[in-house]
């Protein structure tokens, strides 16, 4: 299975917000103008009324442009992101299948807590350990904590209620 493993680029939460707002009001302006309709007549408030800010939208076109411009920088351009193949997947033990509300959560605590400056990514043994030996027995015990059949689909919520619960 491809694994995606990245650090995410130190820029600002307001520059990006930025960012992503004056695209979105740009491709809203294309959008207006690929379909040539006229722009909507503004009509002045009266002198006496405050002004009144426009609302941005941020459209999800608009985001997921970005983010692709992103993984693009880091995976081309900074070769900060690997795809590897590992030699597991999720189902091939028994009592795994379905277990993809477990598998993302304990990759991210493992993330957090074994990645520092030097070691920004998870190691092929570790995400190995976690889809073939950490998550089967997470998800036995939730199904059978929740009166679940073997290959039932969790909740996410239920799944991080459990792990900080234990």
């Amino acid at each position: 299975l491809p694994v995606a493993v990245a650090t995410p680029l130190h820029e600002a939460e307001d520059d990006d917000m930025a960012r992503a707002i004056a695209e979105s009001e740009r491709m809203l302006l294309q959008q207006e103008q690929d379909t040539k309709q006229p722009a909507p007549t503004i009509v002045a408030p009266p002198p006496t009324a405050p002004p009144q800010r426009r609302k941005s939208r941020l459209e999800f076109q608009t985001l997921s442009a970005l983010y692709h411009d992103d993984f693009d920088q880091l995976f081309r351009v900074l070769g900060r992101i690997q795809i590897n193949y590992i030699g597991t997947w999720q189902g091939r033990i028994p009592g795994s299948t379905n277990g993809c509300t477990v598998i993302a959560p304990l990759l991210c605590i493992h993330h957090l807590l074994e990645t520092d400056r030097e070691n920004d990514g998870l190691d092929q043994d570790t995400i190995s350990q976690v889809i073939d030996m950490e998550t089967p027995v997470i998800l036995q015990e939730l199904r059978n904590q929740l009166g679940l059949a073997d290959q039932a689909f969790l909740i996410p919520s239920d799944v991080h209620d459990h792990l900080i619960q234990n």
